[in-house]
């Protein structure tokens, strides 16, 4: 399949990625192909995903801006909106049931609260 799409592709001026990607669409719409490329790549694939991931945002950051007291001053802001929230999550009501025996009760929490 994908010896016939990058050439067809390639020779209509499109993409040859556009080939690969048409490849693989129609790949994943057979189930056992599909249930086989995920046993075999999920390991490689989660690494991957994690590495580009990082590799896209962490080479997006200015580290030479870090210096400046106006960022400083911001991520400090930031920091403090942060650690403002921390001490709100004791009134956050739990709406699970509880279980019997269980150490924390929200209801006898609530009542305390409020």
């Amino acid at each position: 399949m994908l010896l016939a799409y990058l050439p067809l592709l390639n020779y209509t001026k499109a993409s040859y990625l556009t080939g690969a990607f048409l490849a693989g669409c129609t790949f994943s719409q057979i189930e056992s192909a599909h249930h086989q490329f995920m046993e075999k790549t999920h390991q490689l694939m989660t690494w991957l995903l994690r590495v580009f991931f990082a590799a896209s945002i962490g080479f997006q950051v200015p580290v030479s801006q870090f210096s400046d007291p106006y960022v400083i001053g911001w991520g400090f802001i930031l920091y403090l909106c942060v650690a403002a929230k921390l001490p709100l999550a004791a009134y956050v009501p739990q709406f699970e049931d509880v279980k019997k025996g269980a150490s924390y009760n929200p209801f006898i929490r609530d009542r305390i609260i409020t």
